[in-house]
């Protein structure tokens, strides 16, 4: 399996604090994506909730709402969801939060400028869509120096 530029995945099972759990990831020379995925039993999974840390990222583009919001939006449409709608706020003096309602559930940001951090959350109820792409665009457009991300299997 390959990444949306053709770079391999790596998958192990790795064992970490008594848990384990399917490492896969992308290591590429200044960005790392890194799914954990619990190997629990969920009687019903019912989605995946993506936890995505934005690191030494563009200051510039992370102050502005209006730079912000059309980078979310192609990022939606990059993964295969299917956009429903959003709103982005704009702070003073600068930074911006937003989200951005899909039918399989919903991508949000918030953004911190002064520290070229942004956090983003994709909740999916579709245990088929691969939030991947949509990770690799927003890291690549904000450009991030590096980037972790985990993963929740949402049910019970």
């Amino acid at each position: 399996m390959e990444d949306i530029s053709g770079h391999p995945l790596r998958k192990d099972r790795i064992r970490h604090q008594g848990i384990e759990a399917l490492w896969r990831g992308i290591e590429r020379e200044s960005l790392t994506i890194v799914y954990q995925y619990p190997l629990m039993e969920l009687q019903q999974p019912l989605g995946r909730h993506t936890l995505v840390e934005y690191i030494e990222a563009d200051r510039e583009i992370l102050s502005a709402a209006s730079l912000l919001e059309p980078i979310l939006l192609e990022a939606v449409r990059v993964c295969g969801a299917t956009y429903i709608a959003h709103q982005v706020n704009q702070f003073e003096p600068y930074g911006a939060s937003g989200v951005v309602l899909i039918a399989e559930s919903h991508l949000s940001f918030h953004s911190w400028p002064e520290h070229g951090y942004m956090a983003m959350d994709l909740f999916t109820c579709s245990l088929e869509m691969d939030p991947t792409a949509a990770i690799q665009y927003v890291a690549e457009r904000i450009r991030a120096a590096r980037f972790t991300s985990q993963v929740i299997t949402r049910g019970f």
